[in-house]
């Protein structure tokens, strides 16, 4: 999962103007070598969004194909989510002032969030769940 996330977050900075290479599991930057270390690997963030489709398939009475479908619509959303949140802490990084771990925490929190939201509305999605008319 870590060489996964980093394989999507460099081409992004590169795409951003960084100079940003992958070398393993860590992004480097001229002469900074940022680690996608294994708390940060997002395999937790994979089964969080696991059992939250699997929770979301029950609720909206999804079929067991469309179940099956669900997972693995989410397994791809949350590892492109998980580049998304190791390219945005690679900013959170590399900033000079780092005030504490309240912002790499809060980017994990609100990329998370975003991803649920995703999830949800997947889940909803495939189970027919329309939109109220107005």
């Amino acid at each position: 999962m870590r060489a996964l996330s980093g394989a999507i977050s460099a081409p992004m900075l590169q795409l951003a103007g960084f100079s940003v290479i992958l070398e393993g599991t860590c992004l480097r930057y001229g002469t900074d070598l940022i680690a996608l270390d294994a708390p940060c690997s997002g395999v937790r963030m994979l089964w969080a969004g696991l059992f939250l489709a699997f929770n979301a398939a029950w609720v909206y009475r999804l079929s067991a194909p469309k179940t099956l479908l669900a997972a693995a619509i989410s397994v791809v959303i949350v590892i492109c989510a998980n580049g998304i949140r190791a390219a945005a802490l690679f900013f959170v990084e590399m900033s000079p002032d780092s005030a504490g771990t309240w912002p790499h925490d809060g980017v994990g929190l609100v990329i998370f969030g975003a991803t649920a939201i995703l999830l949800i509305r997947v889940a909803q999605r495939l189970g027919g769940i329309a939109k109220c008319a107005t």
